[in-house]
């Protein structure tokens, strides 16, 4: 068992290949709202699933599940990591910022934030002021948030020296994130550099590529069928695969920093099928996000969209994202979900309805096709019948 501090609080920690155990001391909790967090035990996106696994005036122990495969920031497997890796992550940790004030406060410690896959996810949380970490000033969560950032760069420095400023910090990159004053201004500081690095990468590509070139020119055939492999790989990397790696990343630096719109930019030229699922699930909450939905239509949507769901149901919002509302309505009665048709169809009845080029009696014959699929689906979910064009995809 070991001790974990973040800004205010030092936990108990035990972590095995199947668990994460933490105990709480009887002042970091309150005894009658224990069971209304277990609501919060819930698996989600960004948390580990858990479970209350004592409870007494004494003591209070939780326990997340995880697996084998699932390492914290504070294992030598993240210690081990190339610059450009551990950078990658750091934007992943971008997460933590959407729960600045939020009922859920993550414990933002090395030893709590798990790396799953692609994702960064979290263990232990808080619930404001009955359940340790309770919810700390804006001025407390950067610090916190900026120290992770700092401790991820730099992985041998000790994380609560982070907090307070009192690292030795090297490079020039940490020094003007320990400078900064905001998320926005790490975030941009994060993106640059990722530039950066990912150009001299590029660079030392091509170098390595030339070099091979010359060594294989004056071989034996074989050596130069296989010089002939290297062009077509090289070709490969550097005109699909790269690029495609590249829009990714892009699309995930404007989806931590909330350009919604910037993201599906990013990624309008790929094949939805084709992105990996990460990449699905940014492009689904930005379109969600620039929806004209209501904050609580948002809000449930995005609380039942996750990396879990079905391929379906992202692509459903990517198509719908990009305005190919007739993909929309295809893949929503392939799940065969009525709300999802109905907000299809009517997006396809505005779309028409403000279409000027289209041919006037094609116009109305959709249009009227359109109002009495809504119609339908209305009646079929209980709504009432009327010629407006407003649905809730969250009924």
């Amino acid at each position: 068992m070991i001790q974990v501090e973040d800004i205010s609080e030092k936990l108990e920690f035990e972590v095995t290949d199947q668990s994460v155990d933490v105990t709480l001391q009887p002042n970091q909790y309150r005894m009658e709202q224990v069971e209304q967090f277990k609501l919060y035990l819930v698996e989600k996106s960004h948390f580990l699933g858990g479970q209350v696994k004592e409870v007494s005036e004494k003591r209070l122990v939780l326990s997340y599940q995880k697996n084998s495969l699932t390492k914290n920031l504070a294992d030598l497997p993240f210690k081990k990591m190339g610059i450009y890796e551990r950078l990658l992550l750091t934007q992943k940790a971008g997460i933590l910022e959407e729960y600045l004030g939020s009922p859920a406060v993550p414990f933002i410690a090395p030893e709590n934030i798990f790396i799953q896959g692609d994702l960064l996810v979290i263990a232990h949380r808080g619930l404001m002021e009955s359940i340790a970490p309770y919810r700390p000033t804006e001025n407390d969560f950067f610090k916190e948030y900026r120290a992770l950032i700092l401790y991820m760069i730099n992985p041998d420095l000790e994380y609560k020296n982070l907090i307070q400023g009192a690292g030795t910090l090297e490079n020039s990159l940490s020094k003007q994130i320990q400078d900064a004053e905001s998320f926005s201004e790490v975030n941009e500081l994060l993106r640059d550099e990722i530039t950066h690095q990912r150009q001299l990468r590029e660079a030392n590509t091509k170098l390595v590529s030339k070099k091979k070139y010359q060594f294989f020119k004056w071989g034996s055939i074989v050596l130069s069928l296989l010089t002939i492999a290297l062009i077509i790989l090289s070709g490969y990397l550097g005109f699909k695969k790269v690029p495609a790696q590249t829009r990714v990343i892009t699309a995930q630096s404007e989806f931590n920093s909330k350009n919604y719109d910037a993201v599906l930019n990013a990624l309008e030229n790929d094949n939805p099928e084709s992105l990996p699922r990460s990449a699905q699930y940014i492009a689904a909450v930005s379109s969600i996000k620039l929806d004209s939905l209501s904050y609580k239509q948002q809000r449930v949507l995005l609380n039942n969209v996750s990396q879990k769901s079905s391929q379906n149901t992202l692509l459903y919002w990517i198509y719908l994202g990009r305005g190919d509302f007739n993909k929309s309505l295809n893949i929503a009665q392939n799940i065969g979900d009525d709300q999802y048709i109905l907000h299809a169809y009517t997006k396809l009845y505005d779309s028409t309805k403000s279409n000027s080029q289209m041919n006037g009696a094609k116009k109305q014959q959709l249009l009227q096709k359109y109002n009495k699929a809504i119609n339908k689906y209305l009646k079929s979910l209980g709504g009432k019948k009327n010629d407006t064009t407003t649905s809730d995809p969250t009924n």
